[in-house]
C-alpha cells in the first residue's frame, strides 16, 4: 500500500458482501483460519502441504482456504521486508487515545512520515501504531510526531524485546551487512513472497538452488522478514489488542509462556517491550465481544496481572516505509539496466 490512503474509507478499500449467505458465512474465520493465519504470518513462505499437515487437511483443502481469506481481504498478500535489525534500526509501538475521529484522517496525518509501518484504529478512538525507526536515537522525534499529528498527547512509546510476530530481539545477534544479490532477492519478493524460487532466479540471472540457498541463509541470519498481512477488521469476528499490565514481581516470562501455551487458540501476536517492563499487548480473536470479556476472566483468575484493558480493533491500515523504498531503488536500478 501506498502512503497517501485516500480512498481507505471509500468504495475501494471497503469489504464487498455479496447477498448469498455463503459468501457472508466465508467472513467468518474458524480455529483452523486462525491457525492457518498465525503459521503464514511467520513465514509466508511456508507450504501447503506443511500447512495442511499444521491443520489436518489436504494441501488443495488449504489453498482453498487461503485462497477465501483472501478473497475476503481478511489475508492482504504476502510480503517479503528487511528486517530491521539488519539496518541497525529499531521496532517500535506507539499507543495512546486519539482527538482525532476520522480514521481517514488519522492515517494521513501518521503516515506522513515514513517510519510509519501500520495504524490500527481500537474501540474508544484508542490507536496502536506501528514503526520502524531508523535508529534508537529517533525514537524521541518519532513520539512527538504522533503526539502531534495525530492528537494524541498522552501516547507512550514501547521499544519491541518480542516483535508481534514473536521474535525476540535479543535473542539474535548481529545479522551483518545485506549483500546485493540479497537485496535483489528480497526486492523481487517485495510484493508476492510466495513467488517460486525457479521465478525469482529468472528474474535475477541465477539458479533457483543459489536462490533457495540465500533465501534459507537469510532467514536464519534475520535478513529477511517474509509476512503475511493480516487484515481482522474485514472478519465478523471480533478481535482486539488486550493491553496487559502485570502484578509487582510476576515473572513476565512465565506469563508469556503462559499466554502462547494456554491461550494460544487465542492469541494471535504479543508485543514485550524494554521500557515498559510490567506491560504486555496481545493481539485475540475470537468469535464475539462475549468471547472477549470471558477470555479476560479467565484470564485475571491466574492471578499475574493487575489490569487487563480490551481495545477490539475497528479499522487499521498499513504503510509503506523507508525500507521498501530501499527495495523499490533496486528494483528502479534493475529495471534502468533493462
Amino acid at each position: 500500500m501506498g502512503r497517501t490512503p485516500a480512498d481507505t474509507a471509500g468504495s475501494g478499500r471497503e469489504r464487498i458482501i455479496r447477498q448469498s449467505a455463503d459468501w457472508v458465512a466465508e467472513l467468518f474465520m474458524d480455529d483452523l483460519d486462525i491457525v492457518i493465519c498465525k503459521a503464514l504470518m511467520r513465514d509466508a513462505r511456508m507450504p501447503y502441504r506443511l500447512l495442511g499437515k499444521l491443520v489436518g487437511l489436504s494441501p488443495v483443502a488449504v489453498h482453498k482456504r487461503v485462497q477465501e481469506l483472501m478473497a475476503s481481504g481478511i489475508i492482504d498478500g504476502f510480503r517479503a521486508e528487511i528486517d530491521i535489525r539488519a539496518l541497525r534500526g529499531a521496532s517500535v509501538m506507539v499507543f495512546g487515545r486519539s482527538e482525532i475521529s476520522s480514521p481517514k484522517q488519522l492515517f494521513q496525518a501518521l503516515g506522513a512520515d515514513d517510519s510509519t509501518s501500520m495504524v490500527l484504529v481500537g474501540s474508544g478512538n484508542f490507536v496502536f501504531v506501528g514503526a520502524m525507526l531508523r535508529s534508537f536515537t529517533d525514537l524521541e522525534r518519532y513520539l512527538d510526531f504522533v503526539r502531534r499529528e495525530g492528537k494524541m498527547p498522552q501516547a507512550e512509546a514501547g521499544l519491541h524485546t518480542i516483535r508481534p510476530s514473536g521474535v525476540r530481539m535479543t535473542d539474535i545477534q548481529d545479522p551483518g551487512e545485506i549483500t546485493p544479490l540479497e537485496m535483489r532477492i528480497i526486492a523481487s519478493l517485495r510484493n508476492d513472497a510466495r513467488k517460486r524460487a525457479a521465478d525469482v532466479a529468472a528474474e535475477l540471472g541465477v539458479s533457483a538452488r543459489t536462490v533457495s540457498s540465500k533465501l534459507d541463509s537469510m532467514v536464519k541470519a534475520s535478513k529477511i522478514n517474509l509476512i503475511t498481512r493480516w487484515r481482522p477488521d474485514y472478519s465478523s469476528d471480533t478481535v482486539a489488542l488486550l493491553c496487559i499490565t502485570l502484578k509487582p514481581g510476576a515473572d513476565k516470562q512465565a506469563v508469556i509462556g503462559l499466554l502462547y501455551g494456554k491461550y494460544a487458540g487465542s492469541v494471535v501476536f504479543l508485543s514485550s517491550f524494554s521500557n515498559l517492563p510490567d506491560l504486555v499487548i496481545t493481539t485475540v480473536w475470537t468469535r464475539s465481544p462475549k468471547g472477549i470479556t470471558a477470555l479476560i476472566d479467565e484470564m485475571m483468575a491466574e492471578g499475574a496481572f493487575a489490569s487487563i484493558v480490551p481495545h477490539s480493533i475497528c479499522e487499521g491500515f498499513f504503510f509503506d516505509t523507508w525500507k521498501e523504498k530501499l527495495l523499490d531503488k533496486v528494483q528502479a536500478k534493475r529495471a534502468d539496466a533493462q
